[in-house]
């Protein structure tokens, strides 16, 4: 179920395909993962904490799209994403999106180059103050459990690859 009134396609295009696909469970980003590398254009990777999102994002820089998580265990970014202020691990998805915005240098002048998703499940209720957060990073969000065909049609427009699964998604 896609919550944001923006659509993915209005996303600028990238060179970059690199798609860092993070959730707590790992076989889940794994899953994932592997549906969006059956494209060629596309490599995704899959981890399963805030720390190793930051760790591949050091070795090989801004990813064209993320898609992750909210509630994710901090790792090692405890200290780097102020961890220690969320003590409930709900938000951590949150804190990596900004840290990215950040190292992008992403400005109000228009959408950034990077494709920022968060998932979440109904168990931590999102309040409009966290609706105005998820506007101002530019994050799309998409409630559990979310149509992994849906979901790769949008990533997949957004970073201006032919979708192989558009037929699906029209019957």
């Amino acid at each position: 179920m896609v919550i944001s009134k923006r659509p993915l396609i209005q996303w600028r295009r990238v060179m970059g395909k690199l798609i860092i696909i993070c959730d707590d469970s790992l076989q889940i980003a794994e899953q994932l993962a592997r549906v969006f590398n059956e494209y060629d254009e596309l490599e995704a990777v899959a981890c399963q904490n805030a720390g190793q999102v930051l760790e591949l994002v050091r070795e090989r820089g801004l990813p064209a799209a993320i898609i992750l998580d909210r509630a994710l265990v901090y790792g090692s970014a405890l200290e780097e994403l102020e961890g220690d202020l969320d003590p409930d691990l709900v938000n951590a998805g949150i804190k990596v999106v900004r840290v990215l915005r950040e190292m992008e240098g992403s400005s109000e002048l228009g959408p950034p180059r990077m494709l920022a998703v968060i998932t979440h499940s109904g168990s931590f209720p999102v309040s409009a103050a966290l609706r105005s957060e998820f506007a101002a990073l530019w994050a799309e969000e998409y409630l559990k459990p979310y149509d992994t065909i849906s979901l790769e049609v949008n990533v997949c427009r957004a970073l201006g690859v032919t979708p192989k699964n558009l037929a699906a998604m029209q019957c």
